[in-house]
Parts: C-alpha cells; structure tokens; sequence
C-alpha cells in the first residue's frame, strides 16, 4: 500500500487533497467557513485562507440602524415574539402616567437597551429626559410635568410646598419651578425642581395618576415653614380650615410647633388672619 504524501509543512495531501478534483470541494468549505456557516460558526475575518486580512466588521450601531424593522425585531433583540402583545404592554403602562414610562420599566416589559434606541430613533418614542420617554401621540394634560418628574425622582418624591398650594388651589401662586419632597438620602438634583429634603407619613399623602401629593393639611404646615408671605399663608390656613373646620385649627397649630417657633408663630397668625381662632 502506498504511503500518502506529506507536504513540506508536514500535512498530509490525503487530507487536503492532492488534485484538482479535490480543490473544488475544499475551496468550498473554507468559503462556507469564512462566511460564518452555522455549521462551522465565524471565524476572525483575519484568518481568511489567502492570508489577507478580512472586511472590517461594521459597528454595533450601523448594523442596527441598517435592519429592517421585521429584520431588527427577528434578529436584534430579546423582545417578546409577539410585538403587538408587548406594545399593549407598554401603552398600558404609559396610560397611567400620562403617556411617560422609564428606561428601566420598559426594560422590564422586554424592550432591550437596542430596542429602545431603534425605537427613539424611529420616532416611536419621544425621549424628554436621560432614561425617561414619552409616546409621542399622547394627549397633552393638565399636570403631565408632575408625572415626569416623580419619574426622574424613581417613583421617590412627593408634589408638596407651593405646588401642592397650585394643585389644590389653596391661594394664588404659580411656582416657577416643581417643588418636590424626597427623602433625606436622596441625593440627584436638576434646575427644574426644587427639592425639600424630609420623611413624609402615609397619611400626609395622597395618590393622584402618574405622582402623588401631600394633602391640603400637611400643605399648610410646610407653608409655615416656607417663603410664602403673611397673606398667602393666611389664604392657605383659612381654605384649609373651610374644608375641615372642626379639627383643622387645633392640628395646623401642633404640627407648626413641632417645626421650630419660627413656624409656630406664623401660623398663629395666619390662623388668627384667617378668622379661625
């Protein structure tokens, strides 16, 4: 039996082929493998088989931007297989906050980060924020800004001070700025709110769609404490005591003497304005 021919490099003709009747199918095989056969799987374009370097891979970014939409949603992503049930998904969850939701919410219904900037991109998303979006078709409301920023706050801070005194038409202001109250370790800040750094009860809040509010009584207490004249103070007290006239005067006075006497002492006199003493 004839032995097979060994090459200079040691390898065998019988594995490579030693004719042109084998060229053909070898010459195929490396075509297959270069091109990152399923059967093979990629290959580093650089060890391509006349020892040139290969294409230079394009970006992350431009392969996405290049899909198609039935390419980018069958390739691209860990998105739910059925996309309409997902964008019911995320409809019902912007309906509660008047058409907002978050980076990490829509994460957590299966939008990969991918997905949400083909998304943006595509003008399906209308991004307001770093990580906050917004569905561009989404009626405009009357305190949409309030559910932006208790998204900003992560669900952490609470409509108080002269904002809550706008919301519940206790006096006449109008706040340049959202006054917010979050807890004291909370620690983001932005130009567009301003922020009160303190532990609210339960009871000192109420829910409302997409944020929630202190209510009308806590309202007036930290009005004592704030930078509202004499007189607006007064409108607060007597608004807030017409609601609940049995037990408002007697509480708004305690819980402005538990906050220092500089509080106290407005409030006395804003009660005593107000006619309710």
């Amino acid at each position: 039996m004839t032995s097979p021919t060994v090459n200079d490099a040691g390898c065998s003709k019988a594995f490579f082929g030693a004719g042109p009747e084998s060229e053909a199918p070898n010459t195929r095989r490396l075509a297959r493998v270069a091109s990152g056969d399923a059967k093979f799987g990629p290959i580093d374009p650089r060890l391509m088989s006349n020892g040139e370097p290969g294409p230079t891979s394009a970006s992350r970014e431009e392969r996405i931007n290049s899909l198609t939409p039935t390419q980018y949603f069958n390739k691209g992503t860990k998105m739910s297989t059925n996309r309409r049930d997902l964008q019911h998904k995320l409809r019902r969850l912007a309906a509660t906050q008047s058409g907002y939701f978050t980076a990490a919410q829509a994460l957590g219904l299966g939008y990969s980060y991918p997905a949400q900037t083909y998304h943006t991109r595509h003008g399906n998303w209308q991004r307001v924020a770093r990580g906050i979006y917004r569905l561009p078709e989404w009626p405009v409301g009357d305190h949409d800004d309030l559910v932006r920023w208790t998204l900003w706050s992560r669900g952490l801070g609470v409509v108080s001070h002269d904002t809550a005194i706008s919301i519940h038409d206790l006096a006449d202001v109008n706040p340049k700025r959202v006054h917010l109250t979050v807890p004291p370790g909370f620690r983001a800040k932005t130009e567009g709110v301003v922020l009160h750094h303190e532990e609210l009860a339960d009871g000192d809040v109420w829910d409302r769609k997409g944020y929630r509010i202190t209510t009308p009584f806590r309202t007036a207490v930290d009005s004592a404490a704030g930078e509202l004249s004499l007189e607006q103070l007064t409108e607060v007290v007597k608004n807030v005591c017409e609601r609940t006239p049995h037990t408002a005067p007697q509480q708004l006075r305690q819980g402005a003497e538990r906050r220092g006497h500089r509080e106290a002492l407005r409030m006395e006199r804003a009660l005593r304005g107000a006619g309710v003493l």
